[in-house]
């Protein structure tokens, strides 16, 4: 994905640096069937020319510092993010409502205003797509853009607490191990991961949480502590949970419903292998 989105980026070609009495690298082998995968063209420069166009290039002049288009941005990092399932089936309405209550309604700003602390849960029983609809979300390029520092996914189940899935946020956010390693409770890595998240837009992600104090409250308390107790916009929860209470705990309800007869019929044929 971040290979696909950098050669958009480029016009479709890939330049590759080589070392002329070398040869290609093996991982510059990779990178050519990659390359060809996506259509792309591969400039290839060696080593000597790239010193002698260095030389001859005019010593460039610094002006005032343009800020930086969004658009032309690379995706954020994810953290144990899911693929999209080959055979899933959108639904464009669910999606959208999915989008608007993560980012807010479109105002002053695009939404960006809207953007609070309250945490968006994605409720419904087994088997109705809510880590997938999640997944989707994750995979948006306008979620991408709000929470450009990161999307990190953590999975919970019945019995896991935080303090175990506050030690993978702590390794996703840069933390050597022989610290989050050594945290004993939820207030010792609160106060670790507090000034890591300050400023920052993260994307933090409970899937299948089943209780509110011991699993979703430390992440609510962690992003209240980042933001100073204000609501300004940063980083946000999106969790996924069968529970409906949990999820209004969290300050935020999305119930998922059952897709209509013409996506299920839809959804079967992909899995028979037939043309729907």
């Amino acid at each position: 994905q971040r290979f696909a989105a950098c050669a958009g980026q480029s016009g479709g070609r890939m330049v590759q640096i080589v070392d002329s009495q070398l040869g290609l690298s093996p991982m510059q082998r990779a990178e050519e069937s990659i390359a060809s995968l996506l259509q792309l063209s591969v400039v290839v420069v060696t080593v000597d020319e790239l010193a002698s166009l260095a030389q001859a290039a005019p010593v460039p002049t610094m002006g005032p510092r343009r800020p930086q288009d969004p658009a032309s941005r690379l995706p954020p990092r994810l953290h144990s993010v899911p693929a999209v399932p080959e055979l899933h089936e959108q639904r464009p309405e669910v999606h959208e409502a999915l989008i608007t209550a993560l980012l807010g309604a479109v105002g002053d700003g695009g939404g960006a205003a809207a953007l609070s602390l309250t945490a968006t849960g994605v409720v419904g029983t087994a088997g109705l797509g809510k880590t997938t609809a999640a997944t989707c979300l994750a995979h948006d390029a306008r979620v991408h853009a709000r929470f450009a520092d990161g999307i990190v996914w953590l999975v919970f189940g019945q019995e896991r607490d935080a303090l175990g899935n506050l030690r993978k946020l702590g390794r996703c956010l840069g933390l050597r191990r022989e610290i989050w390693n050594e945290w004993s409770d939820v207030d010792e890595a609160n106060d670790e991961l507090t000034p890591l998240l300050k400023d920052k837009r993260v994307l933090i992600v409970l899937d299948d949480v089943w209780e509110y104090p011991r699993q979703v409250k430390p992440f609510k308390d962690l992003l209240m502590r980042s933001r100073g107790g204000g609501s300004a916009q940063g980083s946000k929860l999106l969790l996924t949970t069968r529970v409906c209470k949990v999820a209004e705990a969290a300050g935020g309800l999305t119930e998922l419903s059952q897709c209509n007869e013409a996506v299920g019929l839809r959804i079967l044929a992909k899995y028979m292998g037939r043309p729907s």
